[in-house]
């Protein structure tokens, strides 16, 4: 008969995947397995019943079936605790400055600061800020600097010692190692004003900044 043949694991993992309610998953595959088990019993051949072998596989693939399915809710709810654990870490640096990779820098009251990152020793830096028509206002030679992260500083007075209003500016940093440019990463210093929810790394949101990852902040100030 049609249902001596059928195999309990396989249809009741047909039947979630096709649209059964479901109650809990592992619940419901466990009431589907036995309902068809029953099922087949009644329905099996008496010339050719079902052997012990038979039933201990399939309910050998149950315990496999809900096994797994078990395994990943408990690491599903492993993971919601681990990134509500990491939003909380998270929300201990809001209010504190980080540096990001970025070419903005942010003037308040004669007040700026950027950074910048070397791969390797630079014989000389230098940084020139621009305003947002794209002409120099400020250019400051820094001397030699050794490999990794550094900041400066900026009053807001430009190269004509005028004083440059508030607002964003575009700097870049130059640096060389005798006639050799040396590649150099600028980066911007921005506030953290919160935690951004539900992402797959702990993720903030810094003024004016697209959300950074916690890997993209080069360093907390």
């Amino acid at each position: 008969m049609a249902l001596a043949s059928t195999n309990p694991v396989y249809a009741a993992a047909a039947y979630q995947q096709t649209g059964g309610t479901t109650k809990s998953a592992a619940d419901e595959l466990q009431e589907r397995f036995m309902t068809l088990l029953v099922a087949q019993m009644r329905n099996q051949d008496p010339l050719n019943p079902m052997d012990n072998a038979q039933l201990t596989s399939q309910l050998a693939q149950l315990n496999t079936v809900t096994g797994i399915e078990k395994l990943n809710e408990t690491v599903a709810m492993l993971m919601g605790r681990v990134r509500n654990n990491e939003t909380l870490a998270g929300l201990t640096a809001v209010g504190r400055f980080a540096l990001v990779e970025g070419e903005k820098i942010s003037l308040y009251e004669g007040q700026s600061a950027a950074g910048f990152e070397l791969p390797e020793d630079a014989d000389s830096v230098t940084v020139r800020i621009y305003d947002s028509a794209g002409r120099m206002l400020y250019e400051a030679e820094l001397g030699a600097h050794d490999a990794g992260l550094h900041t400066f500083m900026w009053d807001g007075t430009t190269s004509t010692g005028e004083t440059a209003v508030n607002g964003n500016y575009r700097f870049e940093v130059i640096a060389r190692t005798g006639e050799e440019e040396v590649a150099v990463t600028p980066l911007s210093i921005g506030r953290i004003d919160g935690v951004v929810p539900d992402q797959d790394e702990l993720t903030f949101t810094i003024g004016g900044m697209p959300p950074t990852r916690l890997s993209e902040i080069k360093q907390f100030l």
